[in-house]
């Protein structure tokens, strides 16, 4: 996953094991939440902002962080459960994707309805949002996407899937890496399920052609 976020916005803290949550996740030091995390039994989850759809004016309410929505969810014997009885009314929309059972399962919240799509995790998937002409950024990005499957999904050393960190195809503000005045892609994180655990790498913008900034591991067990 790569993060997009304004220049302004504090550097997030490294991925750690959350206290009594069992989840390996980085941090974002504003809301307090995080955009992805995983446990030890392979469960993870990913949060995008949602941009399209109903959602209320921002004088209406003060928002309460999208970021609490990962945590909440790993931390919860039923994820998606859990996510669905939480009251979104004062949540801006977004697009949470929790993975288990061999299920992806996306929750889609426009600001008034919520939207279960279930997925098997069988395939390459792709999901994206922007601030910034969200549908033809969506799919000028989907064509690169789609242009890498066709290519033999193709990964770098690191084994980072290239389309995120070499997009020739789209200019900077469009692109999947992607670099605006105002904003930028500031971080991958990668999950990788294994059958003795999962494992979490990240990478800061600087670093994503070297080692990982960090690495963890949970055992399964």
């Amino acid at each position: 996953m790569n993060r997009d976020e304004v220049r302004s916005r504090p550097e997030a803290e490294l991925p750690f094991v959350w206290p009594g949550k069992f989840m390996i996740a980085p941090r974002d030091p504003v809301g307090g939440g995080t955009w992805i995390g995983a446990r030890h039994d392979g469960t993870w989850a990913c949060l995008l902002n949602g941009y399209n759809g109903s959602s209320k004016s921002k004088s209406a309410y003060v928002p309460k962080t999208r970021g609490r929505l990962v945590p909440l969810a790993l931390a919860s014997e039923e994820p998606l459960k859990k996510v669905l009885a939480e009251d979104l009314s004062s949540t801006e929309s977004f697009r949470l994707w929790l993975a288990e059972d061999e299920m992806i399962k996306e929750i889609y919240w426009d600001g008034i309805d919520v939207v279960v799509t279930i997925l098997p995790q069988t395939e390459w998937y792709f999901v994206t949002s922007s601030s910034l002409d969200q549908n033809r950024i969506k799919k000028a990005r989907r064509q690169v996407f789609e242009e890498w499957l066709r290519g033999g999904c193709l990964h770098d050393e690191a084994l980072i899937p290239l389309i995120h960190t070499r997009d020739p195809n789209l200019v900077p503000e469009e692109s999947i890496l992607m670099d605006r005045d105002y904003s930028a892609t500031q971080s991958i994180t990668q999950i990788r399920t294994r059958s003795d655990g999962v494992d979490l790498r990240y990478w800061k913008r600087a670093s994503i052609t070297k080692a990982p900034d960090r690495h963890i591991y949970l055992d399964r067990h």
